[in-house]
C-alpha cells in the first residue's frame, strides 16, 4: 500500500505535526508521541507501518518544546509543575483542528508519556473521539521520581534488542536519533523535556481518564501493555482497566509481550495494530 506523508506542517499553534495517509482511509487517528520522540524518519516508518495496518490517517503529533514546535507557555509549565497535562493537551488539539475538518469523529493513540498527553487531550474534549488507545501508560499512577528514573534506566537497556528486530523487519531506518550517530539531532528545550518528563510522577492520568469515562458520550478505552514491562507494570494497569470498567464504559486490557521497549520494534507495533483494529470492530455501530 502506497502512504503518503506530510512531514513538515507546523500550525498556527506552533505545533509541528505529520499526516501520514493511506489513502481512502475511513478513519482518522490522531497519535501522541513518546517523551524525547520528535518526528524524525525513525519515528515516520513506524506510523507509515501503522497507517496501512490501521488503514486510517494518521495525525502524528510533535511534542512542545523539540523539534520545531514552539516551547511550552509559562501557564503550561506551571501546571506540569503540578502534573497537569490539559493546558498543553489544549493546544495540541487545536493544533489538530487546524488540519482536521470541525465535526469529524477521531481516534486518539499515544505510547508512554504520549498515553498522558493523550488522555488530557480526550478530557479536553471527550464527545469529539471514538476511541482511546493507551499503549504502555506511565502516567497513571503517583511514582517516587527516583524510582520512576531507574524504571526508565532499566527499560531503556533492552531497546537495542527491539530495534534488532526492526532490522529484521526490512526497515530503512533502524534506529532512533538517541541511538543513531548518523541520525540528526532535533533541537530541545531541556526545561520543557524536563517538566513534560516529570510531570508523569504525579499520576494526573487516572484523573483524567475518569473525566473521560465519566462524560455522557464517553470514547472507548483500549489499556495495552507488555507483560515485562517495568513502566506499566502488569497488575497496575489490569488494575485500572478494571477500576475504569466498574463505571459502566466500554474498556478492553490487553497484555502482549515484551517491555516498554516494544514499541521500537517495527513487528509487535504491527501486532499492536491487530489489537487496535480488534478493539475498533468491537465497538457498537
Amino acid at each position: 500500500m502506497c502512504v503518503d506523508t506530510d512531514m513538515f506542517h507546523v500550525t498556527e499553534a506552533g505545533v509541528r505535526l505529520s499526516i501520514v495517509d493511506p489513502g481512502d482511509a475511513p478513519r482518522t487517528c490522531v497519535v501522541l508521541l513518546g517523551h524525547m520522540a520528535w518526528l524524525e524518519p525513525f519515528e515516520l516508518q513506524r506510523f507509515e507501518l501503522l497507517a496501512a495496518e490501521l488503514r486510517s490517517r494518521l495525525v502524528v503529533v510533535e511534542s512542545a518544546g523539540l523539534g520545531e514546535s514552539a516551547p511550552l507557555s509559562w501557564a503550561e509549565r506551571r501546571a506540569l509543575l503540578a502534573g497537569h497535562y490539559r493546558p498543553v493537551a489544549s493546544r495540541l488539539l487545536n493544533a489538530v483542528g487546524e488540519v482536521v475538518p470541525a465535526g469529524e469523529s477521531l481516534d486518539l493513540i499515544g505510547y508512554s508519556m504520549g498515553a498522558t498527553m493523550a488522555s488530557a487531550i480526550a478530557a479536553v474534549d471527550p464527545a469529539r473521539f471514538t476511541s482511546l488507545t493507551l499503549v504502555e501508560p506511565v502516567g497513571f499512577r503517583a511514582w517516587n521520581p527516583i524510582q520512576l528514573i531507574a524504571a526508565v534506566y532499566h527499560e531503556s537497556k533492552s531497546t537495542p534488542e527491539y530495534l534488532v528486530e526492526t532490522a529484521g523487519h526490512g526497515a530503512s531506518i533502524p534506529a532512533p536519533w538517541q541511538h543513531n550517530p548518523l541520525a540528526p539531532s532535533p533541537r530541545r528545550n531541556l526545561l520543557d523535556q524536563s517538566l513534560l518528563g516529570g510531570g508523569l510522577s504525579w499520576g494526573r492520568t487516572d484523573g483524567d481518564l475518569r473525566a473521560v469515562v465519566g462524560h455522557d458520550a464517553a470514547p472507548s478505552v483500549l489499556l495495552i501493555h507488555g507483560d515485562n514491562s517495568r513502566l506499566s507494570p502488569a497488575a497496575a494497569v489490569q488494575s485500572l482497566g478494571q477500576s475504569l470498567a466498574a463505571t459502566g464504559a466500554h474498556v478492553n486490557t490487553v497484555q502482549v509481550s515484551g517491555g516498554h521497549g516494544l514499541w521500537h520494534s517495527l513487528p509487535r507495533v504491527q501486532g499492536l495494530a491487530r489489537e487496535i483494529t480488534t478493539h475498533w470492530g468491537l465497538l457498537p455501530v
